[in-house]
């Protein structure tokens, strides 16, 4: 979709395109390694009875 939005006439502006990736991925990121611990014990307490 970013491709399409900002290919002008050919040329592509790949500084826009990863400069949207990284800023989407980069809080992704900081969420996830706080919270590893809690989703590790999620996942290990998942199919266990009782």
């Amino acid at each position: 979709m970013l491709l399409d939005q900002f290919g002008f006439g050919g040329n592509w502006h790949w500084e826009i395109v990863v400069t949207a990736s990284v800023i989407t991925t980069v809080p992704m990121i900081m969420l996830f390694f706080p919270g590893q611990k809690h989703f590790a014990k999620g996942f290990a307490t998942t199919g266990n009875k009782g």
